[in-house]
């Protein structure tokens, strides 16, 4: 049992560690390797949890650079389907939760569908209820949440995801939560700036990618917390932090919408390192506009419209590319 623990332990590091394809791919192969060295008569929760990581590292790869696996798509979505109807009849509901989670994600997000993965949602929605478990109270509020985003229902994701502050307030106070509802700050930053794209009155459109810049910068000082960190995260939160940089500057006229313009057009021909670089070339912030993003960062429990000059946003904007870049830097460099 100590080795397969420490099986299980080497492929979440492994897995937490995978950014690119090739990555994600290793970990998969590593968990078949792994797998085939076991004795056949394991019992299912046990396999079931060394090979998690392994369906995670899967997903991943199909989503972020191959969505054109489509056949590799079908066979992962039966194979965590096989597994979860399998453990939903034995007496690990951990496992069980995080197998529904994990096909929640994969109905809504690669098959695209948001009705099979609501009543994946509402199947593992009643196991939690039954535990009270914060991290998979979380994990299922996070699944209902991209749901919601999967049917482009804005609004109603942000409504989601912010249930998690209302019935989990503790959670900022378990290591084991952080990245979880750092997760759902992640998935409500991004939801509040694709409704921004629907609004049309300026105050409003300004308050929801304000919003959202301070979802996202406290969901990047959360994922820093967590041990080990999820580099893919912080990796993709970048992203999200330039998409945010495009749609401030675009309320502004003059030089800093064109600047917003040539962000735009670096990011979408997928030159992140460009787009970055002219977030960076942006005025240098005085101390009033430092205090200010002090100010700003960190109010996990505020909900109310923020308000301030557009520079101060991008200052925090670039404030958390220089952290994601320092921090991913860290960690390639002990990874050689």
């Amino acid at each position: 049992m100590e080795k397969i623990e420490e099986t299980i332990k080497e492929l979440k590091e492994l897995y937490t560690k995978a950014v690119t394809p090739r990555d994600y791919w290793q970990v998969w192969e590593k968990s078949l390797a792994l797998r085939a060295e076991l004795p056949s008569d394991i019992p299912l929760a046990i396999l079931a949890k060394i090979m998690l990581n392994g369906f995670w590292a899967r997903y991943y790869r199909i989503k972020k650079s191959l969505p054109e696996l489509q056949y590799d798509r079908e066979i992962l979505y039966d194979e965590v389907a096989l597994y979860f109807h399998a453990l939903t009849t034995g007496d690990d509901l951990e496992i069980t939760i995080n197998y529904g989670y994990l096909l929640s994600i994969i109905l809504s997000q690669l098959k695209e569908a948001p009705k099979s993965a609501e009543r994946i949602n509402d199947e593992i929605s009643r196991l939690v209820k039954s535990d009270g478990n914060v991290v998979l109270g979380l994990k299922v509020i996070n699944a209902q949440g991209l749901n919601a985003m999967q049917k482009k229902d804005w609004q109603g994701a942000i409504v989601i995801l912010t249930t998690a502050k209302q019935k989990f307030q503790e959670a900022l106070n378990i290591p084991e939560a952080l990245q979880h509802f750092a997760n759902i700050l992640n998935n409500r930053g991004l939801s509040r700036l694709n409704l921004s794209d629907g609004v049309e009155g300026w105050k409003e459109k300004k308050g929801l990618i304000s919003s959202a810049i301070v979802d996202l910068r406290d969901a990047e000082q959360l994922y820093m917390k967590v041990t080990p960190p999820p580099l893919k995260h912080i990796d993709g939160l970048e992203n999200r932090l330039i998409m945010a940089a495009m749609r401030i500057l675009s309320l502004e006229g003059g030089e800093l919408a064109k600047a917003g313009e040539r962000i735009k057009a670096a990011f979408e021909t997928k030159n992140r390192e460009g787009a970055k670089k002219i977030i960076f070339s942006l005025r240098e912030l005085t101390m009033d506009d430092v205090k200010m993003i002090a100010k700003i960062e960190g109010k996990l429990e505020s909900e109310v419209v923020i308000s301030g000059d557009t520079m101060v946003f991008v200052g925090a904007i670039q404030v958390g590319l220089r952290m994601a870049d320092e921090f991913l830097e860290i960690y390639k460099e002990e990874a050689k």
